[in-house]
């Protein structure tokens, strides 16, 4: 993709570091697409969004489950030079299994989530030791950190990333519920929320979402200005 100026080029690593999400323009069409493609260069472009509208500034939420972009595929179109389409966050389930997650109703998911908390309570006994029994199964070379890694606890290893194909192009769903001048946007890791700033008048605007209701208000007024850009993160 030829870049016009500085910024206007976009990736995002997946989890595990092998794979980045692109936004690109689609040489058939003439519009941006959003891809998926490996990070060593040893594969082809996937285009995932296929739409021949604006998708672009595409992002991973939920541990790589799950692909956010924006889009104007269902936003107001202006006309004439210089006018603004509104957009929209749309997300893509890269699995069956987030997908139907994602799809369950409120009490559907609490069943799901008390069963979930008894899995972990049932894998929690099965790692029960005894002291005695947990020192006799400790390694001569198992020595504690020291210096600056005192104290620090091993990170677990990101997760492969998984991509179903079958069906993905139907796996899809709009997710902020009021379309705008939207500008940045973040999912929270248990994927319940979305987060995303939208550009008014006067400054830019916080909207939160409740993806499981589907209910989505402002909850922010933030002076802008002349400021064109801003960035999201959850602390």
């Amino acid at each position: 993709t030829y870049s016009y100026e500085d910024g206007d080029q976009w990736f995002d690593w997946a989890p595990d570091g092998k794979q980045l999400l692109v936004q690109f323009i689609d040489r058939n069409r003439w519009s941006q697409e959003v891809g998926l493609v490996p990070a060593d260069g040893s594969g082809k472009l996937r285009n995932l969004t296929q739409s021949g509208y604006e998708d672009f500034h595409p992002v991973f939420g939920r541990q790589g489950q799950v692909v956010l972009w924006a889009s104007d595929r269902q936003g107001l179109h202006g006309s004439g030079g210089g006018a603004r389409n509104d957009v929209d966050v749309f997300g893509m389930f890269l699995t069956r299994a987030a997908y139907d997650r994602y799809q369950l109703d409120k009490a559907e998911f609490a069943q799901l989530k008390a069963r979930e908390e008894e899995d972990k309570k049932d894998e929690g006994k099965q790692d029960d030791k005894p002291a005695d029994k947990k020192a006799a199964d400790k390694k001569p070379s198992d020595k504690k950190p020291e210096g600056k890694d005192a104290g620090k606890k091993d990170e677990p290893a990101a997760k492969p990333l998984v991509v179903e194909a079958e069906g993905l192009d139907e796996r899809v769903a709009r997710l902020s519920t009021v379309s705008g001048d939207i500008r940045d946007y973040v999912l929270t890791p248990d994927g319940e929320q979305l987060f995303y700033v939208t550009k008014v008048e006067d400054g830019f605007e916080l909207w939160q979402v409740r993806l499981r209701e589907k209910d989505g208000h402002r909850v922010a007024q933030l002076p802008g200005g002349k400021i064109e850009r801003v960035a999201m993160a959850l602390d």
